[in-house]
């Protein structure tokens, strides 16, 4: 188990809060690869529990806004996950393309 992890979750069973960059350092561990599926489990259902706190869910956005990469796409890519469209008369289709994806239903 991560050393980390491990700390912070001991220190959330005890009912107390790990800081802000311990609860970063988590996450970016989890988000390397560093953390097996139970400890990751552990960890998230520990902060549930405890009840998430600001500080926590920004630990964990700043780790994913610094692992976000930009792509290239090419003109006639549609976004279906609902992101850079707002304010722009455009279908979102973030909650169907699943079903699209697998013959559900059509949209045309």
């Amino acid at each position: 188990m991560s050393d980390i992890v491990k700390s912070s979750l001991t220190a959330l069973i005890a009912g107390e809060r790990p800081s802000p960059s311990a609860v970063q350092a988590c996450f970016t561990a989890i988000m390397d690869g560093d953390v097996g599926e139970a400890q990751m489990a552990a960890f998230l259902i520990a902060l549930k529990m405890r009840g998430e706190q600001v500080d926590d869910i920004a630990a964990a956005a700043s780790v994913m806004r610094g692992k976000a990469v930009t792509i290239q796409a090419s003109d006639d890519a549609m976004d279906i996950v609902g992101t850079g469209a707002i304010m722009q008369r455009c279908v979102m289709l973030g909650l169907f393309e699943p079903r699209l994806a697998c013959g559900q239903f059509s949209i045309f």
